[in-house]
């Protein structure tokens, strides 16, 4: 799904979940967990644990559904994940336990490396935007900032992970 714009249908199931309906719930994980999954994927680089962190925010999103009555599903479903893979990160380590790419490291090899040097902050807006084609007004509205600050942090992280990529090309070159 790529308008992520809130719908009735997600209010609708939304408040359908609060009130304890898991067939509501369950749609909602079917139309948010792919998204979800890349979501703590990208923090974590890791198929196996972004599985289960994904997994867990669905457990903290229902056992916490009575208190998102106030915002958006979606939004309140992407902090959770974040914070369970920012959480993740920190114990694992700066480099999540991965090695630096080498002098005949692949450019993907190298991309990954300077995207996992992005802060999660950075790394969840260029997920959203460029991967799951999320627009900006949603992203502001997920992020809870005004559109213009939106917009300027997506240009940082942009060049953010532009500048870390020719670093590690002119390293390895």
């Amino acid at each position: 799904m790529n308008d992520w714009l809130e719908s009735d249908e997600e209010n609708s199931l939304a408040r359908a979940a609060r009130r304890g309906d898991r067939r509501a719930f369950m749609k909602l994980v079917r139309r948010y967990d792919r998204a979800v999954y890349r979501m703590t994927f990208a923090l974590t680089r890791q198929h196996r644990v972004a599985g289960e962190l994904a997994a867990e925010a669905f457990l903290v999103a229902w056992r916490s559904r009575m208190q998102t009555e106030h915002q958006p599903f979606y939004a309140f479903l992407l902090r959770v994940a974040r914070n369970l893979a920012i959480t993740y990160r920190r114990k694992a380590g700066p480099d999540g336990g991965r090695p630096t790419p080498g002098p005949h490291a692949s450019r993907g090899q190298r991309f990954e490396h300077a995207f996992a040097g992005l802060s999660p902050e950075q790394q969840q807006l260029l997920v959203l935007r460029v991967v799951e084609r999320m627009r900006y007004a949603r992203l502001s509205e997920i992020l809870d900032l005004p559109p213009a600050t939106t917009l300027s942090r997506i240009a940082l992280a942009r060049a953010e992970l532009r500048t870390r990529f020719d670093g590690s090309t002119e390293k390895t070159a």
